[in-house]
């Protein structure tokens, strides 16, 4: 059987900003050698030595014998997790999960997404749902942003609902999380407002830093339409911070872990994917008799 490859396994750090979560660990397998692992891993799946493996966060996997981990692949900004199966004599393992064919998992995502308050631009009357988790200060968010607005939003134009989530990456982008907040005060003067401001932000996202940052948003708020007073008291007083805590909270609960993240109809499609997007709406769209665009 072929061996999964290094650029197949570790595909998603060209298109998504990891996560970078983590949770304290369980019981493991005994006596096991996390460091000898680590490496017999990066040698079975040719890893090279630039991408850091770590072996975290043991588990019940759920199966009669096994063990579960997770396994970290960091190079540079970028991360990736994959779940490892252990068996419990600490001789064998695979990377991968155990899939439960009676499980739904698009049906199981569409009953935990919170919808009704989230930002959203395109027709009420479109069949295709994209909610988008994003962060304004992750690169492939910036290119997923660009995706959306001059190909998704135009080629399908009228078949699809574009929504924003929140899930700024907090250990290593710093003004991501200020920023969700502000676009979120801003939605609160209204759906134009806040899609202005969300628009502005991801266009300029490499002029911004920390040390500037206070002093870009107030620029492009000025631009936005928005009663400046109300605007900066929301901020300031991060008054819609539960608002982006519940939707990280959210992403927890459908098992996201890097951004961006899009769910199309309930299918997941992660990272900056336009072939992806592309597919799944496609297939979407067959499925309720919708006409697909022709190819250019």
């Amino acid at each position: 059987m072929r061996k999964i490859s290094f650029v197949s396994l570790l595909f998603p750090l060209l298109i998504a900003c990891g996560a970078g979560r983590s949770a304290a660990d369980g019981p493991g397998v005994k006596n096991l050698d996390i460091a000898k692992l680590a490496e017999h891993i990066r040698e079975s799946y040719s890893i090279p030595p630039f991408v850091k493996i770590d072996v975290t966060e043991p588990r019940d996997s759920g199966i009669p014998g096994m063990v579960a981990y997770t396994v970290v692949f960091q190079a540079g900004m970028g991360t990736q997790t994959q779940t490892l199966q252990v068996s419990e004599n600490g001789r064998h393992y695979f990377l991968g999960e155990f899939k439960d064919l009676q499980f739904d998992a698009v049906a199981d995502r569409l009953s935990k997404m919170q919808l009704k308050e989230a930002p959203v631009r395109g027709p009420k009357s479109a069949s295709i749902d994209v909610v988008q988790f994003t962060d304004f200060q992750c690169p492939f968010c910036q290119r997923g942003y660009s995706i959306m607005a001059q190909s998704i939003m135009k080629e399908f134009d009228g078949k699809v609902r574009w929504y924003y989530k929140s899930l700024p990456l907090v250990r290593i982008h710093p003004w991501a999380k200020p920023a969700a907040i502000a676009a979120m005060c801003a939605g609160k003067q209204g759906s134009d407002q806040f899609w202005s401001l969300h628009d502005k932000m991801f266009e300029a996202q490499r002029e911004i830093n920390v040390s500037n940052f206070e002093e870009k948003l107030d620029g492009f708020a000025k631009g936005s339409s928005l009663k400046m007073k109300d605007f900066q008291a929301c901020v300031n007083g991060k008054k819609t911070e539960a608002t982006v805590d519940s939707d990280m909270a959210e992403a927890d609960l459908l098992k996201i872990e890097s951004t961006p993240a899009f769910l199309v109809n309930g299918r997941l499609v992660s990272g900056a994917d336009l072939d992806g997007l592309k597919a799944a709406i496609e297939s979407e769209l067959k499925k309720t008799g919708g006409d697909i665009p022709e190819k250019k």
